[in-house]
């Protein structure tokens, strides 16, 4: 799966000393990890990730920059595609 599921089932909350990558309890490997009180609050979806490497801080960075800044379909590309599949 492109998203690595199933996760790694963890039952409790631990720091890998050999890489320093925390692992939060995970008793569900089929859903994301995430924080309640951040859901509630938010009152929306949360993915809770640990930022520490320079590349997954580079690569989040990446990721909402694309995704604020892509140009919405205008309208008459839309109808060209339209017509053109059409014809």
């Amino acid at each position: 799966c492109q998203a690595r599921f199933p996760h790694n089932i963890h039952p409790s909350t631990e720091v890998d000393i050999g890489t320093g990558a925390i692992h939060f309890k995970k008793s569900e490997p089929w859903i994301n990890t995430f924080n309640p009180v951040m859901s509630y609050a938010l009152r929306c979806n949360t993915d809770v990730t640990c930022l520490l490497l320079r590349t997954q801080v580079c690569t989040i960075i990446t990721y909402i920059t694309d995704y604020i800044t892509k140009s919405p379909l205008k309208t008459h590309s839309i109808f060209e595609t339209v017509c053109t599949v059409l014809d």
